[in-house]
């Protein structure tokens, strides 16, 4: 009878008793029966039947959805702070099961799979983020950074794309504009990088240094030379330093469209600011020394026609060169003979 009565209050009491924990609960009846005096037969009797509620029904203490799984998650931020990410995963999970509406439960997740460089899961959870919250931009710019280390670039492009939507601060979104771009640089799909370039000029009109920079990149890629040449001469005028780190690559763009547009003494004067660094090297392809050199290569193994080539270009940029003419005579002479 006595154990009756116990199951009876505890069920009645089910959501209250969960909220405290196991051994706390135990400690506490101990205490009480021994203050009420009863009987040894009867406190054994009674947990006894209390263990085979815990076996057969419900948890009463064992930890339920009451709390929306916000014990699960704290229980994985712990585990996150100390680094413990393959056990922050487990309770991160546990806290999911407890409320699957709540977006930050699954994106935590997700930030721990991405540091133990589970990409899949992690892209996996930061997409079951973003369909709790469709317009949650730290999801959206994890999950890009999943699909870059799985080099799929317009999934990359699509996320960012979502991020800048969503994104209020237009710093941030200038940063997603640019990653985009240079994705889709990389992956040489200038055309689509030229849209989205045009994309972002109709939301922002003004110059911007990055976006002329790339717009000329581009437009070099595509042979629009001219609007290459308009965008650097307006960014050059935009140069507050004259630190070559600093304004080479405006330069060499602005040099490359000139040469391309055959305005060598334009282009040789917009590369003098641009020799440093990677583009030192660029830039010393279009030196008409070097084709000079690539001439005399040419002429000593035969190869007459691609030596002049070589050497007709290097005239058009340079005139005066004399040597640069008296391999043009030799070419000529064995080519009479």
């Amino acid at each position: 009878m006595f154990s009756y009565y116990f199951y009876i209050i505890l069920k009645f009491f089910n959501p209250i008793l969960s909220f405290f924990y196991f051994k706390k609960f135990y400690s506490f009846l101990l205490y009480l029966f021994f203050k009420m005096q009863i009987h040894y037969t009867s406190v054994v009797n009674f947990f006894a039947f209390l263990t085979l509620v815990f076996a057969t029904n419900v948890p009463i203490f064992a930890q339920t959805d009451v709390d929306g799984g916000v014990f699960f998650f704290a229980k994985a931020e712990s585990f996150r702070k100390k680094k413990q990410y393959s056990d922050a995963v487990i309770e991160y999970g546990r806290a999911i099961l407890a409320d699957p509406t709540n977006y930050r439960f699954p994106f935590s997740k997700a930030m721990c799979h991405q540091l133990l460089e589970q990409v899949d899961s992690a892209a996996k959870y930061f997409e079951m983020s973003i369909k709790l919250k469709d317009d949650y931009v730290p999801a959206y710019v994890a999950l890009s950074r999943c699909y870059k280390a799985k080099t799929d670039t317009e999934k990359q492009v699509n996320a960012l794309q979502q991020a800048f939507t969503f994104e209020e601060s237009f710093e941030k979104k200038l940063e997603y504009k640019m990653e985009i771009i240079e994705s889709l640089i990389r992956s040489e799909d200038y055309v689509n990088a030229k849209l989205h370039i045009n994309g972002f000029k109709k939301f922002k009109p003004d110059a911007n240094l990055d976006i002329l920079y790339y717009e000329a990149r581009i437009s070099n890629k595509l042979g629009d030379y001219h609007t290459a040449k308009s965008c650097m001469l307006t960014a050059t005028k935009m140069l507050k330093t004259p630190a070559l780190k600093e304004i080479s690559r405006y330069y060499y763009e602005l040099g490359y469209a000139y040469y391309k547009l055959k305005e060598y003494d334009e282009a040789s004067t917009a590369w003098q600011n641009a020799n440093f660094g990677e583009f030192r090297k660029l830039i010393s392809q279009y030196d008409p020394r070097y084709h000079y050199a690539t001439a005399q290569c040419m002429f000593k193994i035969y190869e007459y026609g691609l030596a002049q080539k070589y050497l007709e270009s290097a005239l058009h940029i340079r005139h005066d060169f004399a040597a640069l003419q008296v391999l043009m005579a030799k070419i000529s002479i064995r080519h009479a003979k």
